[in-house]
């Protein structure tokens, strides 16, 4: 129900004389039915000559509590001629009536005062609402049988919020019947309540103001995209991006649609529990989550498929990754960039502005080249939709491309699975044996270009295809890391080269290298020369090199290719328990950092041997 046809409902119920029964304002928590109350129900009430009186039961466990509520909002609006009355009545506290009502009748003077205050006072010009019903401790049929004696008697007007989906028991039922005639299903509308809580910017913040108000459009359709409704949510996602708007005010449109997207998803995933603030270094492998990955799921959505007409694959639990893409990304990839700042703003509330401006430069370095709009068009079934020249055109033009080595070679695998599936529809003229040769020849030069991206392989080792995919997705994988092996090389000489120099900025770059790979860098790593390195470094270096490890290894998505690490950490382990036992002219403080790299050691070790069999070394 629509927020102009509660006002009018609620408009009558107020000019309605006498009324027996209450209203019922219903819809989800968070979805705005108090603000809705304060903005647009509470100045009917007013503009009716009534006087609305407000009281949360949240957390209410004693009717007294409700009594004395009702009393506290009763207070400004008690008459002279009222006050006379309670006067009277306040006499009897001189008197040491509580003592002796007590004992005769068991009840408290408080509570007989309750019931002579509430019999001396006029209600019919009075609204009272009821807000957090269903959040009450009170048993729902005792708690809705005392206020009806305000509705039956007093002719009071009740209005209540609450979130009715709570309420799952018989007893609700039955006493709702009697008390509450209208239940008012409140559906929040953006488009009013955008602007209204856009207003606590204005004078605090008027440039953030004025382009959430420009670009509020932008912002309800993102909020619709996800369907998110919740006031409390959306009010956290504005907070967000306010602290985020001097950074990127003056970015182009697609930017800030990113900006916008990303931070709505993450607070949303965050205020539901699903991420929590201990997650701010660990992504999740949200990452990962772009057009390769959505490329490999749907090809294994498509063996999962068969699969489950031959009965053959049992239920296997989505990871997070996967259920985060589904929830939010399933046809929206394009609108997805993976912002570490702003996830650690949402998840810690800390905000670095410098690296936030820097992952923007480094997100419009990315540049979709024709090659890959021309693929995009004819993938994930895409094609489909195209005319039959424009369909020919492009799987041509493709062709070609992908024959010349023009696409990643992480790209080839995805080209392989369409082109197969068009050449045994009839759909092209390649024959699926001239495809695979094809695509063979295209991926050995695609490969020369030597540009590897390790959560690219990931997202393409991911899940399982069929086996024709998978034997070309093996060939990727091996020239991935015969070429990172190459490159590795390289890297393990200049982290022993470091060390021996106690050159710590070199150290630093070494280090951000092997954090931020899948590749098993340390088996490309002599571990004599290492070992002999660590010993003549010095402390300060020491206390560098225990830091990368607990950045490499100590998060929940460890690759499984760094398990073959483990026989390389256990040697230099053996080495360095040997040299601490055998050594007796150690400094102390150098023994204590030598103890602490082993003990990081012991923690690589268990992290990669959990990773594989689930139980500790």
């Amino acid at each position: 129900m629509n927020a102009e046809h509660i006002e009018n409902i609620f408009g009558d119920y107020l000019i309605e004389n006498e009324t027996q029964y209450a209203l019922l304002l219903n819809s989800p928590w968070g979805s705005g039915k108090t603000y809705f109350w304060k903005q647009k129900l509470q100045p009917i009430v007013l503009r009716n000559s009534l006087k609305p009186i407000y009281i949360s039961l949240n957390g209410v466990a004693k009717i007294e509590t409700i009594e004395y509520q009702i009393m506290l909002g009763m207070m400004p609006f008690i008459s002279q001629k009222e006050t006379g009355r309670l006067r009277s009545v306040f006499k009897l506290i001189s008197n040491g009536f509580d003592t002796v009502l007590t004992s005769l009748t068991g009840s408290k003077f408080s509570d007989f005062v309750n019931g002579i205050v509430a019999n001396n006072l006029n209600f019919t010009d009075k609204l009272i609402c009821f807000d957090d019903l269903e959040r009450c401790q009170i048993p729902i049929g005792e708690v809705l049988g005392f206020i009806n004696n305000f509705i039956e008697h007093k002719q009071a007007k009740v209005l209540f919020l609450a979130d009715e989906s709570r309420f799952n028991d018989i007893e609700y039922q039955k006493v709702k019947e009697k008390i509450i005639r209208y239940t008012l299903n409140f559906e929040p509308s953006l488009p009013e309540l955008i602007p209204q809580l856009l207003l606590k910017y204005k004078n605090d913040n008027h440039d953030f103001y004025q382009y959430l108000h420009t670009e509020k459009e932008l912002f309800i359709k993102t909020l619709q995209l996800v369907n998110e409704t919740n006031l409390r949510n959306i009010s956290f996602i504005m907070d967000c991006l306010q602290k985020l708007f001097p950074v990127f005010s003056n970015e182009k449109g697609d930017i800030q649609k990113e900006i916008i997207f990303f931070s709505t998803i993450i607070s949303i995933e965050y205020k539901a529990g699903n991420l929590k603030s201990t997650d701010y270094k660990d992504r999740k492998k949200l990452d990962r989550l772009n057009k390769s990955y959505e490329r490999s799921r749907i090809s294994k959505v498509a063996l999962d498929q068969k699969k489950k007409r031959e009965e053959i694959e049992p239920h296997i639990e989505k990871p997070y990754e996967e259920v985060f893409y589904l929830k939010f990304l399933t046809g929206r990839i394009d609108y997805y960039y993976f912002y570490p700042s702003i996830y650690s703003l949402i998840l810690s509330g800390y905000f670095n502005a410098e690296r936030f401006k820097n992952e923007i430069e480094g997100r419009k370095k990315i540049v979709v080249t024709q090659e890959q709009k021309d693929l995009q068009k004819i993938m994930e079934g895409k094609y489909k939709w195209l005319e039959q020249k424009e369909f020919d055109r492009l799987t041509s033009t493709v062709w070609e491309n992908a024959l010349l080595g023009n696409y990643s070679i992480y790209d080839y695998p995805h080209i392989l699975n369409h082109y197969h599936h068009f050449s045994l529809n009839n759909l092209i003229t390649e024959t699926v044996e001239n495809v695979k040769a094809g695509l063979k020849k295209g991926l050995e030069i695609a490969i020369l270009r030597k540009e590897l991206d390790d959560n690219q392989l990931n997202n393409l080792m991911a899940f399982i295809s069929p086996e024709h995919i998978e034997e070309f997705k093996k060939l990727v994988q091996d020239y991935h890391y015969k070429t990172q092996e190459q490159n590795y090389l390289g890297l393990g000489v200049q982290l022993i080269g470091a060390l021996n120099q106690n050159d710590q900025h070199r150290l630093k770059m070494v280090g951000d290298q092997i954090v931020n790979t899948i590749y098993p860098f340390f088996n490309s790593v002599d571990q004599n020369l290492l070992f002999d390195a660590i010993l003549k470094t010095n402390n300060a270096m020491l206390c560098d090199l225990s830091s990368i490890l607990p950045h490499r290894y100590h998060r929940t998505d460890i690759h499984k290719s760094l398990h073959s690490e483990v026989e390389s950490f256990e040697i230099l382990g053996t080495k360095l328990k040997s040299y601490l036992k055998e050594e007796k002219h150690l400094e102390p403080l150098r023994h204590h950092l030598l103890l602490i790299l082993l003990n990081e050691i012991g923690e690589v070790l268990n992290a990669l041997e959990n990773k594989m069999m689930g139980t500790p070394r």
